[in-house]
């Protein structure tokens, strides 16, 4: 399919995404800078493959702790994301959770809370309380407002804690 196919584009991003997985960060990134770059000459900026090979990216520098950067990508792909798949895809709520996450570990958990707190139910708009991304905001919503030092916020998001021995 040559270097530049769309096959051989996605191989890549696939490769990519295993590389993070087995957090062989650095060869991730090499891998995913170099796919974004033949992504974006061959098929476009906003075209899927090149979304995903972003994300990749994202991801790998996430791995590496440049968070910062991270941030920067997936906001830009949250942009994309929105304006190839509209303001409520399940596309563009992943990508916003991406800010979610990396907005809590660069330790702006106000951000990261108010982030969270609009996911959630558009989450459970379009997918259901069961969905796995569903579970996850709730679980980072409840993170952010303990981190915050809200725990009775928390308790109420979470569901409440049980008292031990009340009756």
């Amino acid at each position: 399919f040559g270097d530049e196919g769309s096959a051989t584009l996605l191989a890549a991003c696939n490769l990519g995404a295993c590389l993070t997985e087995l957090g062989d960060h650095h060869a991730a990134f090499l891998l995913n800078e170099d796919t974004v770059r033949r992504c974006e000459r061959r098929l476009g900026k906003d075209h899927e493959t090149t979304i995903l090979a972003t994300q990749n990216l994202a991801g790998s520098l996430f791995g590496l702790g440049r968070h910062q950067d991270a941030l920067t990508l997936y906001r830009d792909i949250h942009q994309r994301q929105r304006r190839v798949s509209g303001e409520d895809s399940l596309l563009t709520l992943n990508a916003e959770a991406s800010i979610a996450i990396t907005l809590h570990k660069l330790g702006d958990y106000e951000a990261a809370c108010a982030a969270n707190a609009d996911l959630l139910p558009r989450f459970e708009r379009v997918a259901g309380k069961d969905h796995s991304g569903t579970k996850h905001t709730h679980a980072r919503l409840v993170r952010n407002l303990r981190a915050l030092g809200l725990y009775e916020e928390a308790d109420e998001v979470h569901g409440g804690i049980p008292k031990y021995g009340s009756p």
